[in-house]
Parts: structure tokens; sequence; C-alpha cells
């Protein structure tokens, strides 16, 4: 599991906007454990259910390795899909299966996360992993020159992938862990959701009271690969450490579609330079449900030529207005290195980061999407020239920051 979340439950009245009749039908799941902790649930009313002693387990009994661990897993996954972004994916899986009359318009998410784990609880597991593979920003940007557009995503490609994919694991002491899956995404995108282990760990666990044990484990992380089959474009959803991840990736996924290691080496870069050619224009782009964007920060040279770096943010919330007030514009600025818009789309408001380099500050949801199309059209993404890559590959420096060596 990606990630988990037991700290909403502390709170008991977030125990009580649960529907009581599925929550005790979820928790007599946990019978013989919930009993020896001394909370009552059969021939209890919800008048009477005691919801701080449910809340106290859930915060101060968290021992690994007893017969507890599924009951908390199964909270904590609850706990992070039963938020809003969830909503609207568990409604549309419940009515694909065939528990779907169980569902109404006034279920809650936490209703619905509760209603799929009671009924399969690992496709919960998936439908979470696959929202947290998608939220993961910064994605490393690659461009190939061939023709991507009739590629599928076969079980003979899949196999091919893992079997490339396993030697650069196995190289870096990871073990031949690599799992490959169809992930969801845009109708022109292919999307690989990949499960591999990192490195073996030892970590030291509480068991009970004052007894703790050492246990040694190999950490699981997914990671999605996004191929445009239009534009050649990759998108590899990995963190920037370690570093040998994100070229094992792309490396693999060349070998795996073209027999060649180099297919998709060429990094796709953000151009500031555009940004300041088009000066206000760019924020004129309407399309995918974007209806304003707005220039908020501005992060370069301080002059063209200076070293010292200036970061400019906008009072009025519009820096390009503001600079026009002083007599000043992007081009003053030398090299920018970082910006930052306001973007407004459907009702929804974002921040959104973009620096010189081959990586995206933003999730690749619906969201993203349509801030790269804006990008795109715009001519602010585009394929690194020959010998220019290097200049804007994203790396980490001493403190573990992004850089853009520019």
């Amino acid at each position: 599991m990606a990630r988990s979340n037991l700290r909403k439950f502390k709170n008991p009245e977030v125990l009580r906007k649960i529907n009581f009749n599925r929550l005790i039908a979820f928790l007599k799941r946990f019978m013989g454990y919930l009993t020896r902790q001394g909370l009552k649930i059969e021939d209890v009313g919800e008048k009477d259910f005691d919801y701080e002693a449910l809340a106290n387990i859930l915060a101060n009994q968290m021992f690994v390795g007893e017969d507890d661990e599924e009951f908390f897993y199964a909270f904590a996954l609850i706990g992070e899909t039963s938020s809003d972004s969830y909503n609207e994916k568990l409604r549309n899986f419940i009515q694909t299966r065939c528990y779907s009359g169980d569902l109404s318009d006034s279920m809650s998410t936490a209703d619905m996360a509760m209603l799929v784990y009671s009924n399969e609880p690992e496709e919960l597991d998936n439908i979470e992993r696959d929202v947290s593979t998608t939220k993961k920003r910064n994605l490393a940007m690659y461009a190939t020159d061939r023709d991507t557009s009739e590629f599928l995503v076969t079980d003979a490609f899949l196999e091919k992938f893992e079997y490339f994919m396993n030697q650069q694991l196995t190289a870096h002491n990871c073990g031949s862990t690599a799992y490959a899956k169809i992930g969801s995404g845009a109708p022109d995108d292919a999307v690989l959701q990949v499960r591999h282990g990192d490195s073996y760990k030892r970590q030291g666990v509480v068991v009970t009271g004052k007894k703790s044990k050492t246990i040694g484990y190999q950490p699981e992380s997914y990671n999605n690969l996004i191929i445009n089959k239009l534009t050649g474009e990759l998108r590899i959803c990995c963190p920037m450490s370690p570093k040998w991840l994100e070229k094992a990736y792309s490396t693999s996924l060349g070998m795996a579609i073209f027999n060649d290691p180099l297919a998709f080496a060429t990094p796709r870069i953000n151009d500031l330079e555009r940004v300041k050619e088009l000066d206000r224009k760019v924020t004129l782009y309407r399309g995918h449900g974007i209806t304003g964007i707005q220039l908020v920060e501005a992060y370069g040279a301080a002059l063209p030529g200076c070293l010292f770096k200036a970061r400019y943010t906008s009072p009025s919330g519009d820096l390009f207005r503001d600079f026009e007030k002083a007599g000043r514009s992007l081009s003053d600025m030398g090299i920018l290195y970082e910006l930052v818009f306001a973007v407004q789309r459907n009702g929804v408001s974002r921040r959104i980061k973009v620096s010189a380099s081959n990586r995206s500050g933003y999730d690749y949801d619906e969201f993203g999407i349509a801030i790269d199309d804006w990008f795109r059209t715009d001519g602010i993404i585009r394929q690194a020239k020959k010998g220019e890559g290097n200049l804007y590959v994203a790396s980490i420096d001493s403190d573990g920051e992004i850089a853009a060596a520019i």
C-alpha cells in the first residue's frame, strides 16, 4: 500500500459518520481481537456503541505481528480511500460489481470504501495504489523519434519489459521483483503501473507494551510509465532517488518496444525562454476545461548575465500586470529557472510550478493532462535538441533538492 491513514479515526466523531450497520458488519470480521480489547459489538445499538473505545484502540494499540495486523491495515486503507478525491472512482467501481445494489446516492466516501473492502479487500488496495501512483509530482519527461501510434500493451510486452527491468533491479541489489500491469490514463496514453522491490531493510518495531523485535523486509514501490502514443512522449513517474531508477525505466522500455535502450533517451524539456517570447499571451490558452491562467511567481537571474538569483512574487496575483506597471518584463530576468502559474479549471484552482528541466511540477491527473496540452500547444514543452539534453535533465544536489544544471 502506497500510503495509509489512521489519524482521522482518532476522532470518534469521524467514526460516527460511517453508516452504523455497515461499520458493525465490518468490525465483526475482527470480532476475536476487538472482544479481547473489551469492545462490545454484538447486541449493541448505535446510541450505546462505544465510539470512544474504538477510537482509542485505533490510536493506541497498533502492534505489529499480532492478530490485529489486518484490522489496522484495513482501517488505514479505508482512511486513505475515504477522502473526497476517491468519491467518483469508488462510485464508478461499485456500479460494476455484483454488490452495486448496496450503493445509494447518500453514501459517504468512507461508506463506499468500507463496502468495497467488505466484499473485495484486494480491489480497494488496487484502487488506492492506482490513485497514489498517478499523484506523484515531478514526472521525468522523455521522447522518442520512433512511431508509437500502434503500440499496444500486451502480455508478451509486459513479460519482456519485466525481464529487462529485472536485469536492472538485480544489478542494484533489489532482486527480480518487477511486476507490470496496465494502468488507467487518457485515451491517447499507454500506461504501465510497475511494482518493484527497494533495498532490503532491517528495523526495530514495537510488539506490545515494553516488548520489541527486529524485522527484516524489502519495501515495495509503485511507479507509472506513461507513453503518449501520438507524440512519442514518455513520462516516468518515479522519485528523484535512487538516481539509477529513472534510466532503468527508460532503457528497459526502449528494449521492450524497439530493442534499443536509447529509444527514449532524449529529454522532453520545459523551455521557459518560450514564455519570454509569448509574454502575456501564455495566459490566453483555453482548452481541456481551463478557464483562467495567471503568472504569480518567477525565479531567475536578477539581470541578464548576472549570477545572482532573484524571486519575484506578485502582490496583485498577476505578475505580468505588475511588470507592465513597473516598465519591466520577464526578458529582464536573464535566465528563467522556475515559473508558478495559478490555473483555474472546472471550478478548481491550482498553483502549477514549471522549472527549466525535464521534470513536471504537477500531478499527472486530469488537471495535469490539461496543463500538458497547454504547454505543448504554446511550445513550452519541446524535445531537447542534440547536445542540449544534459543541460536540462534535473538532478539531485547535495541537499536532495531538485536542481536543473543550466
